[in-house]
């Protein structure tokens, strides 16, 4: 077991390791043999062509809570991953449709760059929400093209999810790209609400999210569309999620007020939707703006998980490790609500910016940065250029 990064660990031989005389080694290899096995059952239960579950794992340590994402060599790829949720008893034939949904972020913290009038940066994007800023903002940079982030994220997701459902046989297969849009909008709320944002900022920002978004969501319909292309089992359709885009005129409308009302009074379209309704019913009225966000990326999920008194469904998220929230959501929905007939699980990707073992011939870079070359560093000491690994990571 070899430690990579800050609370990240790479294991190989998980059955050996849960030999070892380290309870701490012993543990983490529990975790990834509990993951290991959900892995090999998604894989049958999708019938995943080619598909290889590898005897390692990427762990990662957040307090007492540990997270295993278990390899598996898949379309030229090796993605390691996590599955969350039990599979429906029933087979995948019973549905009447497999409803995929995924997308990345927009920007990262390095793309949307907030600066203060002390100078300091603050960090709008990673923090999902401008609460914690507390001076007046003097400057807001938000890149146009792809962040690395997004390029690789777009890659990962992307291909993982082609290389997933491109095997499934019975149900119709639909894709959903949820790529953010109208809720990044409301990052700048609390700042606003307390006059730290000038007009022309906030205008700012409300432009530069709409359009970065729309240029993502093309970005990645066209990426979707060239790995199902070759091969077998493409979706019925491919299509971009819309779960705010009606009130979105409204909520901008309102961030650029000259006194920004309350969160509550923004949200309140949650109570004339039924999935969002559904949300606010068992979960509570959301709060913050970052609690508004992950509603809003559940409720695509909670959509297409829902089945009619005509239609079945079975819905597949496949996401970025860090979004587990997005299914525990709809998790929480479902166990207040047993009598509903949804059908959820998600199959979370680990970044694949985390380099493995040192001195290995793989060299799959630990760092990554978003400068305008996309110049990435491997843990040899090598240099490569953006397209040259994602190329080499995730082939077409």
């Amino acid at each position: 077991m070899v430690k990579l990064a800050t609370d990240w660990f790479h294991l190989r031989g998980i059955a050996q390791v849960q030999r070892s005389a380290d309870p701490t080694a012993r543990w983490f290899a529990k975790a990834a043999a509990k993951q290991h096995r959900k892995l090999q059952d998604l894989v049958s239960y999708l019938q995943v062509p080619g598909a290889g579950v590898l005897d390692e794992a990427l762990l990662r340590v957040d307090g007492n809570s540990l997270r295993a994402f278990v390899g598996c060599e898949v379309a030229g790829a090796v993605h390691f991953w996590t599955v969350l949720g039990n599979l429906p008893k029933e087979p995948l034939t019973a549905f009447d449709e497999l409803n995929t949904v995924t997308g990345g972020c927009l920007w990262s913290s390095q793309g949307a760059q907030v600066t203060t009038a002390s100078g300091r940066g603050f960090d709008l994007v990673g923090q999902a929400s401008s609460a914690m800023l507390n001076e007046e903002v003097r400057e807001i940079r938000c890149a146009d093209g792809p962040t690395g982030y997004e390029a690789e994220i777009s890659e990962r997701l992307n291909h993982g999810l082609a290389a997933l459902v491109r095997g499934a046989r019975g149900p119709r297969l639909t894709v959903t790209l949820d790529v953010p849009r109208e809720h990044y909008l409301l990052y700048i709320h609390d700042a606003a609400r307390r006059g730290l944002i000038p007009l022309r900022l906030r205008q700012y920002w409300g432009k530069s999210v709409l359009s970065h978004s729309s240029m993502m969501v093309e970005y990645n319909l066209g990426r979707l569309n060239e790995f199902f292309s070759n091969r077998s089992g493409a979706p019925r359709a491919i299509t971009r999620s819309r779960e705010l885009e009606r009130v979105a005129p409204r909520i901008l409308e309102q961030l650029l007020q000259d006194e920004v009302p309350p969160l509550g009074e923004i949200v309140d379209f949650g109570t004339k939707d039924p999935v969002w309704r559904l949300l606010f019913d068992s979960l509570g009225t959301p709060q913050t703006v970052q609690q508004v966000n992950g509603y809003a990326y559940s409720a695509a999920l909670l959509r297409l998980a829902l089945s009619g008194r005509r239609t079945s469904r079975l819905a597949l998220e496949h996401d970025t490790g860090s979004e587990a929230k997005i299914y525990d959501n709809v998790a929480r929905v479902a166990k207040k609500n047993p009598r509903l007939p949804i059908n959820a699980i998600a199959v979370l990707s680990a970044e694949s910016f985390i380099a493995v073992t040192e001195g290995s011939e793989d060299e799959r870079p630990g760092t990554y940065h978003n400068d305008p070359g996309h110049r990435f560093l491997t843990p040899k000491g090598r240099e490569i250029e953006m397209r040259e690994l994602l190329r080499r990571l995730y082939p077409s």
